[in-house]
C-alpha cells in the first residue's frame, strides 16, 4: 500500500495514542530517519542505477556518480562477458598509492573523496560501468511519497513510530513499534525475492551515461 508522507505521519500520532504533541517537523524527522534506516538494513532494487564512462589513454581516475550512497560493482565493458578481468577488484586507496605508476587494463578500483581511482591507468579507451545505490530521497512535502516499493512504506510508519515514542521516553510504547517494525521487515519478501517470482519493481533503475 502507498502511503504519502502526510499519511505516515498521521499514522505515527495514532499508534502514539494520538498524541498531539509532537510537531509536524518534527514527525517529518521521524520518517526520514526511519526511511533512512530502512534502506540501509534492507536492499532496495528500485534504488539501484548504474553509469557508464569512458577512458582514454592515461586516465587515473574517474568521479564517483552523483547521489551515490554506495558502490556494489565496477566492470570494463570493453574486455569480453564472462572473465575475471572484466570486474574490478576493490582495494583501498593506500594500497594504489603505493604501488608504482602503470598503465594497462584497470583490474583494480579504490575510492578516495569523490574519486574512483584505477590501477593501473588506462592504457586505452574503456568503458567503465559503475553499479551503486542512489542515496535515498528526502521526503519534503506530506504528498511526498518515498522512492522505494510501496511494500515498504507501512515498515516505515512503524520505524517512525518508534523513534517518536522514544523521544517522549515512552519506553513501552517504543518496545511494541519496534517489535511491529521488526516483525513487518523480517516477514516482507526482499526486492530481490519478488524479482525472482517475477514481479516487477515498481520504479526502474536509471542509466547515466558519462563522457
Amino acid at each position: 500500500m502507498e502511503l504519502t508522507l502526510g499519511q505516515m505521519m498521521s499514522m505515527v500520532t495514532t499508534f502514539n495514542q494520538g498524541r498531539t504533541d509532537y510537531s509536524t517537523s518534527d514527525l517529518s524527522l521521524y520518517c526520514n530517519m526511519a526511511l533512512s534506516e530502512l534502506c540501509d538494513r534492507v536492499e532496495m532494487q528500485s534504488l539501484d542505477s548504474f553509469t557508464v564512462s569512458s577512458t582514454t589513454s592515461g586516465t587515473s581516475q574517474l568521479t564517483i556518480p552523483t547521489g551515490c550512497r554506495f558502490i556494489t560493482s565496477i566492470s570494463n565493458l570493453s574486455v569480453a562477458p564472462r572473465t575475471l578481468e572484466r570486474t574490478l577488484a576493490p582495494t583501498d586507496w593506500a594500497e594504489v598509492d603505493s604501488r608504482e605508476t602503470q598503465v594497462g587494463q584497470p583490474s583494480r578500483y579504490a575510492l578516495y573523496r569523490n574519486q574512483i581511482l584505477l590501477w593501473p591507468s588506462a592504457d586505452s579507451a574503456y568503458s567503465i560501468q559503475v553499479r551503486f545505490q542512489e542515496q535515498v530521497p528526502v521526503l519534503v512535502s506530506s504528498t511526498s511519497t518515498a522512492a522505494i516499493d510501496a511494500k515498504w512504506h507501512m515498515a516505515i510508519a512503524f520505524r517512525a513510530t518508534a523513534l517518536a515514542a522514544a523521544a517522549r521516553n515512552d519506553l513501552e510504547g517504543e518496545a511494541v513499534a519496534q517489535a511491529r517494525y521488526l516483525g513487518f521487515v523480517q516477514s516482507a519478501p526482499t526486492d530481490l525475492a519478488d524479482k525472482q517470482r517475477g514481479r516487477p519493481s515498481l520504479r526502474p533503475a536509471w542509466t547515466r551515461r558519462n563522457g
